[in-house]
């Protein structure tokens, strides 16, 4: 590791006063956070219109998404090679991740963003701000900033495509007197593909999805000091299913039903002639899922399976500004999180009975913006009896257009309720998953050509919870542990970015983990000329291990080239289309389940 360390230095982007959130919890300028870290502001990048969360993120350095068969399917996210259940997915702050599921994982295909929709991708462990989850790293989802309201806003938007993909959403905010509230309305669905068949064919039974949400935040400014602000997100699905892999499987009758909801009610106050912020919330987040597989030619027996999962969470966060250049952060955080799983199959019945669990925490972080900046912090979390201890040290330094910057820190990850009580594999003495995280980063600004940044990362996890055991006989243990080691190099400029990523991971045994590329690069050309914004990408993603970690399957690298047109009248209307797999590339991104060949997506959003 040390020799990658010596043979690497790194290059980046955006050294400017872009205001970084996720960072450290506070708004925070991008020329002194001490962490890699990529943003994105839809309602100010016309190329973004029409894409999914997972569509946007995917093209995300170090970041790799995987998607089980088409829209609608499960869709979960891989960030610097941790695993999936190691990220944290954040809506206005409040934890999407589901502790009902296997690993306490957020599928993001029920996640979705609009064009008033900031996302920051925050790689490593960040468990000193973000407590258990966050040992890849964080994803963060935000509503538009209230701050920018001034007049009455109306967006309407539509597209179709290939697949009889569709949507239609509405986006209306405003600021009354003393009152600032913003509206979402959006519906989206797909014939889809055939999720699980070797390959479609013209008699594949396709895999639908019809999706709706609801989004709402309101703010009352009770005085120039003092704001109340509400949010609430309502997302229902209806996702048809394959029963298994292969053309034998290709079930015309399995589908699921979701329905996730959160809301989250938040006072923010200013003390001391501002200095002292005070921001207290309560949070809550409920995921209903219901699967239904009626008897078929491929089963006699009807399968059900059932999810029941809530999370209340109660948060208070002070930021103290001493000066100019010092903050001080400490907060505490109260969470409930409660869920039951029930499967049927084959007239066997299994899951996870009622559990609930509880944990508490303290964190501090000393951050200080200056020539010479750093975010230093510690965590202590109590969970149920058991205490975890995290703590982060990252200086850097910033020169003329340049800065670089180091950063050690810990992270741990609590067992999911279902890894614990399980009625078939659960495990009451397991103990949390534990990481080091270790990043060297140097970016500059090169005037008048771009920005460059390079980052070297490595990640270390111990107490690696896995399955051991045959079938009934299968239990979750602490099994192993495994790192990740990678550097990214990007460039960024008016007319053309690239990206290029090395990532080596494995496990104890020597294995490399399952569905991380070793290798992955873009190069992304644009060219605004009046009302016209083009854009035309080539991406690469390198061979890897697919499948399970008891059954591999090697599967082979690919390239995609993407374009898109947009055309923006009088700022008012946008239309755009978009083409994806340019050259209807036969592809597999994840063994057993089919991906898109050629399509194509049009549509517009219309604003006053």
């Amino acid at each position: 590791m040390l020799k990658t360390f010596l043979l690497c230095l790194f290059i980046s982007t955006h050294l400017n006063a872009e205001i970084i959130v996720s960072a450290d919890r506070i708004d925070g300028n991008r020329e002194t956070t001490s962490n890699q870290i990529f943003s994105f502001d839809i309602n100010n990048q016309s190329s973004d219109k029409g894409l999914l969360l997972w569509e946007k993120i995917q093209s995300v350095p170090t970041v790799t998404v995987s998607n089980n068969g088409g829209l609608g399917q499960t869709t979960t996210v891989f960030i610097r090679g941790a695993e999936s259940r190691h990220s944290l997915v954040l809506f206005e702050n409040v934890e999407l991740n589901d502790a009902s599921s296997t690993g306490n994982l957020s599928d993001l295909s029920q996640v979705s963003i609009n064009s008033s929709s900031s996302i920051e991708v925050l790689p490593g462990s960040q468990s000193v701000l973000y407590g258990s989850d966050a040992i890849g790293g964080v994803l963060s989802i935000n509503l538009l900033d209230f701050e920018k309201i001034s007049r009455p806003f109306f967006e309407y938007n539509g597209s179709y495509g290939s697949k009889s993909t569709h949507s239609l959403g509405v986006t209306h905010y405003n600021k009354i007197d003393k009152v600032k509230y913003f509206i979402n309305l959006n519906q989206r669905g797909s014939n889809g593909l055939n999720q699980t068949s070797v390959r479609n064919s013209e008699d594949s039974e396709k895999d639908g999805y019809t999706a709706g949400s609801a989004t709402t935040k309101i703010e009352f400014a009770l005085n120039q000091n003092h704001k109340i602000s509400f949010v609430s997100n309502l997302v229902s699905s209806n996702t048809e299913l394959d029963k298994g892999f292969g053309a034998t499987r290709d079930d015309t009758n399995y589908e699921s039903k979701s329905r996730n909801f959160l809301y989250k009610a938040e006072t923010n106050s200013l003390f001391f002639e501002g200095n002292l912020e005070t921001i207290f919330s309560i949070s809550s987040i409920s995921n209903k899922r219901d699967d239904l597989d009626e008897a078929d030619a491929l089963s006699s027996t009807i399968s059900t399976f059932k999810s029941r999962f809530n999370r209340k969470k109660i948060h208070n966060q002070n930021n103290y500004t001493i000066d100019e250049k010092n903050i001080l952060i400490g907060g505490m955080e109260y969470e409930s999180e409660s869920g039951q799983t029930e499967s049927l199959s084959s007239g066997t019945l299994s899951g996870l009975s009622r559990s609930k669990e509880e944990n508490s925490s303290l964190y501090f972080l000393h951050k200080r913006e200056s020539d010479i900046f750093w975010s230093t912090g510690a965590r202590v979390q109590k969970i149920e009896d058991d205490l975890e201890a995290t703590y982060k040290i990252a200086p850097g330094l910033k020169f003329k257009n340049s800065r670089v910057w180091i950063s050690y820190s810990t992270g741990f990850k609590n067992p999911s309720l279902f890894q614990r009580n399980s009625s078939s594999f659960g495990n009451q003495e397991l103990s949390p998953e534990e990481s080091k995280s270790y990043e060297l980063g140097f970016n500059t600004l090169l005037a008048n050509i771009g920005s460059v940044e390079a980052v070297l990362f490595h990640l270390d996890i111990t107490n690696l919870i896995d399955t051991t055991g045959v079938f009934p006989n299968i239990r979750y243990i602490n099994l192993k542990s495994a790192q990740s080691t990678g550097v990214n190099i990007n460039f960024k400029s008016r007319f053309i970015d690239m990206d290029f990523t090395k990532l080596s991971t494995e496990d104890e045994n020597g294995f490399e983990l399952i569905n991380r590329p070793e290798t992955t690069a873009s190069i992304t050309g644009k060219y605004k000329v009046d009302k016209y914004s083009f854009k035309l990408s080539s991406s690469y993603s390198g061979p890897k291990d697919s499948g399970s970690t008891f059954s591999r399957t090697r599967l082979g690298g690919y390239t995609l080239f993407n374009g898109s047109v947009n055309f923006e009248y009088r700022r008012t209307l946008l239309l755009w289309l978009k083409l994806n797999n340019l050259l209807n590339k036969s592809y597999t991104d994840i063994s057993n389940f089919n991906t898109e060949k050629f399509n194509f997506h049009v549509g517009f959003n219309w604003r006053y």
